[in-house]
């Protein structure tokens, strides 16, 4: 578990993650990066007859928080939900805040 990786080597693994590492699991409707034998996702549930995508929980091992990971998270949901033209609900208190802070015209059309 995360509990046991130094913060040294929690860099080390962050430091090398891209947005390819982000796996999109569609049977539990989530997004994850595995991090060691812990992994970060955010959690998400789709309403198709509506189109809307509901972005509800991210949630990061806490050795890891800081490193960018559930940035990478957000760009990949954020990116397929304009691939698939799902209009955005974000119940999520980050991805509002990532939404604010990066404010892409493609993201505001959502």
């Amino acid at each position: 578990m995360s509990q046991n990786i130094t913060r040294n080597t929690a860099r080390t693994i962050g430091s090398k993650l891209t947005l390819e590492n982000v796996i999109h699991d569609q049977a539990n409707s989530e997004f994850y990066v595995q991090l060691d034998k812990d992994k970060a996702v955010l959690q998400y549930s789709l309403s198709d007859n509506q189109g809307i995508i509901d972005m509800q929980h991210t949630v990061v091992p806490p050795v890891f928080r800081g490193m960018g990971v559930a940035k990478l998270l957000a760009q990949t949901a954020f990116q397929f939900a304009v691939e698939n033209g799902y209009k955005m609900k974000l119940t999520c208190w980050y991805l509002q805040e990532y939404l604010q802070k990066n404010p892409k015209k493609e993201y505001q059309e959502l």
